[in-house]
């Protein structure tokens, strides 16, 4: 039986709301009271029946329902009526509590559609792997654009719902799909923090007591009692429940009013209702009462098997048994075993070859798998009592306000987080040895693993029929040894080891965000930045401290000499564009075209004609975007009759400025920018543009130091270049 899961029978709708208010409020009263929960349940009904002195006033919602033509017709009810109305029918109802036939009243041609393109991308995915492990790049290529399709057309489906103008137009189908994936993230993220960080958003006092009541409500205390009897485990004192309350708190409010209430609930709790408050799904705080065993369940995890097993027909089976999650797990532990193949081939290679070394690595992989499923067989008992639990995190509405202690960054259907922290306590240090990689792989798997129940606890809930139950999945893709986060979102940059089980013999580069790999940007100085960012991570991975001197000093040297460049007339710095003939312009005024007329007019004569459209241009963003800014420039030109040249085309033209000027690169590679021109140039501008990736990795690093207005640049300091080393020296956390 796996652990981290309930047989699917388990999971279905669970949703009382009148009931569970009752019981939540009895079990509130009973113990803050000391009265017999029976009497507290009878007084909370009584007060909530109409008359009563809370009586509850149920909301009234307006919706629409589908006929069987597919009219829609606008209906009011009571808001339990709504949900108990759909709940006897068995419809599944989205977080938007938009609710739909279930497949075995109607199925859907399209849910049809999306499950084979689904499989054919599964397919196509583990071909592009084997393809890549054999070195065939052509074929990846190839098999990477056919899994792609596949996912475009089931993602394109999203796009037709929303448009009346095709008939797949459904409305409600698009924020169905966002929300239901926006909700299994927001869980991962919530457990996540929960799990590894013991941070849970309890934003206000009622969560906390709301929380604390649900998750006693909802534990099994008799199995917990023995489950902690065999392993030895303490329960947490009244303070240290206080202390797991405070962390979850102290990010959002401070009341010592509300603190004495929650301390007095708390010190009317047994030891075990403590345990089941504090332990459940919450590795940190378990760790804080009961470092010993954590600290042996962490090394158990982390073994890898140093005897092959023998028989190759058992070996088989055993790998065969492995799910995702596992098979990615123990690939990481393996990995010397793999030397950058798949399990798949380091097989073939035992057979089919005949190969001594690689029939005893499989045994080794064999006997790793083994070791782990022995180990989750173990510890089952321990696992389904305190982390494959009733009680899913807290507030997951709200998650995404929750400041973060390990979830470094998320998408729409991602989560990436950070077991650093854990290596540390571990270990004592934070390295890059084969022990503190398979800490964290056997963290990460653990945290993985628990995301498939609760993902099925909200399919569940939702009504999805049970052949559907585990379709909802956040597999495990990528480790990545060293990641390094910027203060944009969707901005990073890290090393990639090993993606869906396959472990690279040399890790890849992860590049995220326009920001750091903008393709309007310098080839030149995007290249430098790149080289940049994996030095410092090759620094850390060799266990040094980064450079910040260096590094700012490098970012001072750039930015120097692209102002001398510019001031040159060098325009390898600027943007590349081009000028295309004046009919591709929709624009009265020609758009970009008018810059070949202004060429013509003001700067043929002196610098050469430009050719004739299309050809390629230089773009540059001048100071003269204001009328007076362009009045100076023109007043304070050497040249005159230029200057009088482009007065008559702005009057001509009613042009009151310029913004940015588009100047032939033929042109500019005979005789360089015109200096009538370079002067003008908006510098700061130029210089923040091509720096930016930079700034945002020493924004990354702690140092601040330019604003949206480019008044603050690096390279105005004049002192910096001059500074002794070690004095902005900063020890960087991975």
């Amino acid at each position: 039986m796996d652990p981290f899961i309930h047989p699917v029978e388990h999971y279905h709708r669970r949703i009382d709301l009148i009931n569970d208010y009752v019981e939540d409020g009895a079990q509130y009263l009973a113990l803050m009271s000391g009265d017999a929960i029976d009497e507290c349940r009878e007084y909370i009904r009584a007060t909530i029946r109409p008359g009563g002195s809370r009586a509850l006033t149920i909301p009234r919602i307006a919706f629409l329902r589908r006929g069987a033509n597919g009219d829609r017709t606008e209906y009011t009810a009571s808001f339990l009526d709504y949900l108990n109305r759909s709940f006897s029918a068995n419809e599944i109802m989205a977080p938007t509590m938009t609710t739909y036939l279930p497949a075995s009243q109607k199925e859907s041609i399209l849910a049809g559609f999306i499950d084979g393109n689904m499989k054919k991308r599964g397919t196509a995915k583990k071909a592009m792997f084997q393809a890549e492990i054999n070195g065939m790049a052509a074929l990846k290529e190839t098999l990477n654009s056919q899994q792609a399709t596949f996912k475009i057309k089931n993602n394109a489906l999203s796009g037709a719902h929303c448009s009346p103008f095709t008939p797949l137009w459904n409305r409600t189908a698009h924020s169905t799909l966002t929300s239901i994936c926006r909700t299994a993230t927001s869980y991962a993220n919530a457990n996540n923090e929960k799990f590894l960080y013991g941070n849970r958003h309890y934003y206000s006092p009622d969560i906390v007591k709301t929380n604390l009541i649900t998750i006693i409500r909802h534990s099994d205390l008799t199995r917990m009692e023995r489950v902690m009897t065999r392993w030895g485990l303490r329960p947490p004192t009244v303070e240290e429940t206080m202390g797991c309350i405070e962390r979850g708190c102290a990010s959002y409010w401070r009341s010592p009013d509300q603190m004495v209430i929650i301390r007095q609930l708390v010190e009317k709790l047994t030891p075990l209702q403590r345990s089941a408050f504090v332990f459940s799904n919450d590795l940190y705080h378990l760790a804080l009462c009961n470092p010993t065993f954590v600290h042996r369940f962490l090394t158990e995890l982390a073994v890898k098997a140093t005897q092959p097993m023998a028989d190759l027909a058992v070996a088989d089976k055993t790998i065969k048994s492995m799910d995702d999650n596992l098979h990615a797990f123990v690939s990481i532990l393996v990995a010397t075993e793999l030397k950058g193949k798949d399990i798949k081939a380091l097989r073939k290679r035992a057979v089919e070859d005949n190969d001594a070394e690689a029939l005893q690595a499989y045994g080794i992989v064999a006997a790793t798998t083994l070791h782990k499923l022995d180990f989750i067989d173990h510890y089952a008992e321990f696992i389904q009592t305190f982390w494959v639990t009733e009680n899913l995190p807290s507030s997951v509405y709200s998650v995404p306000a929750i400041v973060r202690r390990g979830v470094l960054t998320s998408d729409t259907d991602s989560t990436i987080f950070t077991v650093q922290s854990w290596v540390e306590w571990q270990h004592d240090k934070v390295d890059f040895s084969d022990e503190a990689i398979a800490t964290a792989s056997g963290l990460v798997y653990i945290a993985s693993q628990l995301v498939r129940h609760i993902l099925a606890t909200l399919c569940g809930n939702m009504g999805v029929e049970p052949k559907h139950i585990y379709q909802l999945q956040m597999k495990n893709e990528f480790y990545f040894p060293v990641f390094a986060l910027t203060s944009r979102a969707k901005h990073y940059f890290a090393y990639k080891a090993a993606c869906e089980g396959l472990v690279y013999e040399i890790m890849k580069r992860e590049i995220k965000g326009v920001a750091l790999r903008s393709s309007a940007v310098s080839a030149q100085i995007i290249e430098i930045s790149h080289q940049t960012m994996f030095d410092m991570l090759d620094t850390i991975l060799k266990g040094n401290k980064v450079q910040l001197t260096m590094l700012v000093r490098k970012v001072v040297t750039l930015e120097r000499e692209v102002l001398a460049a510019v001031a040159e007339g060098s325009f390898e710095y600027f943007r590349r564009t081009s000028i295309k003939e004046r009919a591709a312009y929709k624009a009265e005024n020609g758009g970009p075209f008018q810059h070949y007329e202004l060429w013509e007019a003001a700067f043929a004569d002196k610098y050469g004609p430009a050719p004739e459209p299309p050809y390629q241009a230089v773009a540059a963003s001048l100071t003269t975007d204001r009328p007076r800014q362009l009045e100076k420039w023109l007043t304070d030109m050497e040249d005159q009759e230029i200057a009088g040249k482009i007065r008559a085309w702005c009057v001509k033209n009613n042009k009151l400025f310029i913004g940015t000027f588009y100047m032939p690169a033929v042109n500019l590679i005979a005789k360089g920018v015109p200096k009538e021109i370079a002067c003008a140039v908006d510098t700061r501008s130029l210089v923040s543009q091509l720096m930016e990736s930079f700034y945002l990795i020493l924004e990354g690093l702690g140092v601040y130091a330019r604003n949206k207005h480019n008044t603050r640049l690096l390279s105005d300091d004049q002192t910096i270049l001059s500074l002794p080393e070690g004095v902005l020296n900063k020890t960087i956390v991975v």
